[in-house]
């Protein structure tokens, strides 16, 4: 059965599992049953296929259900499995940057910074980019070790860390349009047409509009692309959200746009917003009145007043125990019930 192949591959895989449930789940088989213990049954050797497939009685009579496969006692002619490298090729410890950004950049090279510290494993921006700082420390510090950098890490690190992985990311997911600037075509792509883009000197892709002559700084006259659905963006935007005091979409859109230009812009900060767990607690919406159930019977008939009554004993009774004599708190809660009825 597939189910059972995709099982057994989960068990004999020596690499991670990227969904957490599915690890979890598989770390407690394993560590209860060795995976040599486990075997293949065949699908048509599997008594369980008559319950998926469906079956009649009489066939279920005389089928394995009864009597089991022929092997089932001879442990010698138990079926083999053997595992299948390229089976198990799709199980890997995290996706790459372009399975999860988009179809097209499938083909780029997957050399980088991104391949050193993994971008998926930090939720914050400001870690990764700590983190960066200090391997790009390290790495002039084996090369310098006369010039060796010591101390807090100054802004200076930090901010060419955001460069590396800015730079990182364009070159990774716009390699198409950053070899048609290269090449100086004529015919321009759309994305080059619709937002003017161009490389500057230092070889990043930057948005270009009709605001040149206005007196703002450059990063704001002419943006760095970024793609809208990358980890780098996520991280940049719930930095940027955080940094406006949890503020709405239009205002963490309008602080985003000083210095990066994302496509579909107000679609992404919505959703970015709309999965704030802080933002959830204050605008969320307050929990709705459940409809009121259908009244009872003996309130819809036509009958003397008081033949039906009923006690309802809620919150807290004073009781006085035998042994201490003390009085105590009982909580209880007697329904609502019938307790006389009379009868005209």
């Amino acid at each position: 059965m597939v189910r059972q192949s995709i099982v057994l591959h989960w068990i004999f895989s020596k690499k991670q599992l990227k969904l957490q449930f599915v690890s979890h789940r598989i770390q407690e088989i394993t560590q209860t049953f060795p995976p040599t213990l486990w075997s293949y049954c065949p699908t048509g050797d599997n008594p369980a296929d008559l319950l998926i497939r469906g079956t009649d009685s009489e066939a279920l009579y005389d089928s394995l259900w009864m009597h089991g496969p022929s092997w089932l006692t001879k442990k010698s002619s138990w079926p083999q499995w053997k595992q299948n490298e390229t089976e198990i090729s799709h199980l890997q410890t995290e996706p790459t940057i372009d399975e999860v950004v988009n179809d097209k950049a499938m083909s780029v090279e997957q050399t980088g910074l991104h391949r050193i510290p993994s971008i998926y494993n930090y939720s914050s921006l400001t870690r990764l980019l700590r983190i960066t700082a200090y391997l790009s420390r390290f790495i002039h510090n084996t090369k310098n070790p006369n010039a060796r950098l010591t101390g807090i890490l100054s802004t200076q690190e930090i901010n060419n860390s955001l460069s590396k992985w800015v730079y990182n990311c364009q070159q990774t997911y716009f390699h198409q349009e950053v070899k048609h600037l290269q090449s100086n075509s004529r015919k321009k792509m759309s994305l080059v047409r619709q937002l003017r883009l161009f490389l500057d000197k230092d070889g990043f892709i930057r948005c270009s509009g009709r605001i040149h002559n206005t007196p703002l700084s450059g990063l704001s006259k002419f943006p760095y692309l970024l793609p809208t659905k990358h980890p780098l963006t996520t991280l940049i935007i719930n930095m940027t959200h955080v940094n406006q005091l949890h503020g709405g979409v239009n205002s963490v859109i309008t602080a985003l746009r000083q210095r990066c230009w994302i496509p579909r812009t107000r679609q992404t900060v919505r959703n970015m917003v709309r999965k704030c767990a802080i933002c959830r607690k204050v605008s969320g919406r307050p929990y709705s009145v459940p409809e009121a159930p259908p009244l009872p019977k003996s309130r819809t008939l036509c009958a003397a007043p008081f033949s039906v009554t009923g006690v309802d004993f809620t919150g807290a009774l004073y009781i006085t125990q035998e042994k201490n004599r003390k009085c105590t708190y009982v909580y209880s809660h007697v329904p609502t019930q019938e307790l006389y009825t009379w009868k005209s």
